[in-house]
């Protein structure tokens, strides 16, 4: 109850006892610092979960895009297939995106904006928006952020895993919601109905926090950051750090172990038999048993992907990336068709460009750092393809 006034026995109003106004005091706070600080500068990648790690790539380059908007012919989206064969076919590496990463303490294969190498072949600016272990329902919300700052083509490069990955987090719990969910994004078009219909309830629950609180989606990054420090206050340097934040099932797994710039270089030049087995990645479980509940939804998520270039009139390019002989076995015959039939009729009912290298000989099994992720060679080699005959040329001629 608010104080009374001793002179005149009226009740005097007082916004620091208010919890409203508390609470819109801290929805303000949380507004302008969210996005603002690098609460991981300081810590060890190898401290960071896999969850935060893509967390930053994405927000780091969805931010960059902001930077450039306007200036870009044509945008790269996908999962880790197209995002390995962007940043192994760059040699040299694009030295300003490098620098600019080490100096955010990013990973630098899954931060990594640039794509000089198939710049340099399409005769146009390309920007790779890539995100590993990202779902189709995460390429929409990606499109939506970047659609309106007028790319001239979005080329989507998609796998099977994309549509069906048991072991990723469920529905819109995934780290690109986790960094890119907010409010102008919900009430777009018909999101939020399509979000909440499908989503749990822990979802939907951090989402709605994520977007009114804004600061609220940094919380995993201030414990571990918190916690670091502490250990190194304290000199517990051999203590191993598990947020307590990241120990929801929800988005404890969230992406495979993408090789590294020296392991890659390894596994370019090793025989078959010293490539990690089939397994290795955990794609058998992924697959297995197929969950068709999911690859529908994921599905109708590429239908909205389509709708919205098509309302934006933006034009989309739909690849089916290739994977290696042994990959394909790990799926039964009926998923992967199911997968096919996917791609070929949504492509269909939009009339949009669709390759699909599925089949395709092109990059062989020892092209492969494991058995999807396409090293130096192989990415070079599919570049190339790309360009020279599959009409992937002057993206930048529709502008």
């Amino acid at each position: 109850m608010a104080p009374e006034d001793a002179t005149t026995g009226t009740k005097k109003f007082a916004p620091w006892k208010s919890f409203t106004c508390w609470l819109l005091a801290l929805m303000l706070v949380s507004a302008f610092a969210s996005g603002n600080i690098n609460y991981l500068k300081n810590v060890p990648q190898e401290k960071m979960t896999p969850a935060l790690i893509t967390k930053a790539s994405v927000a780091f380059k969805l931010e960059q895009f902001k930077k450039i908007a306007g200036k870009t012919d044509v945008v790269v989206v996908g999962s880790s297939l197209p995002m390995c064969c962007l940043y192994y076919a760059d040699d040299p590496k694009d030295q300003s995106v490098i620098q600019l990463m080490k100096e955010k303490n990013l990973n630098p294969l899954q931060a990594y904006t640039s794509a000089q190498y198939f710049s340099k072949l399409s005769k146009s600016s390309v920007f790779n928006a890539t995100v590993a272990a990202s779902m189709i329902s995460d390429v929409h919300l990606i499109v939506s952020k970047i659609i309106d700052k007028s790319p001239g083509k979005i080329i989507l490069c998609v796998g099977l895993r994309d549509f069906a990955d048991n072991i990723n987090c469920s529905f819109a719990g995934t780290p690109t919601f986790q960094a890119l969910f907010d409010l102008p994004y919900a009430f777009s078009g018909d999101n939020l109905p399509f979000i909440f219909s499908h989503a749990s309830k822990p979802i939907q629950q951090e989402l709605s926090l994520y977007a009114t609180l804004p600061m609220y989606r940094s919380h995993s990054e201030i414990g571990l950051a918190m916690t670091y420090e502490s250990e190194k206050l304290f000199k517990k340097t051999d203590s191993k750090i598990a947020p307590k934040q990241e120990a929801k099932a929800e988005t404890k797994a969230v992406t495979v172990k993408l090789p590294t710039e020296i392991e890659a270089s390894k596994l370019e030049t090793a025989s078959m038999e010293e490539k990690p087995v089939l397994d290795s990645l955990g794609y058998e479980k992924r697959y297995m048993p197929p969950n068709y509940k999911q690859m529908d939804l994921e599905a109708q998520a590429l239908d909205r992907i389509c709708q919205l270039c098509k309302d934006k009139r933006v034009e989309l390019v739909l690849i089916n990336m290739p994977v290696s002989s042994g990959h394909q076995a790990l799926s039964s015959t009926e998923m992967r068709a199911k997968y096919l039939d996917i791609l070929q009729s949504i492509s269909t009912k939009y009339g949009i460009k669709y390759l699909n290298f599925e089949k395709n000989d092109l990059i062989q099994d020892k092209d492969y750092l494991d058995t999807v992720h396409m090293g130096p060679a192989g990415a070079t080699m599919f570049l190339n393809h790309l360009v020279s005959e599959c009409g992937i040329s002057n993206l930048g001629s529709s502008r």
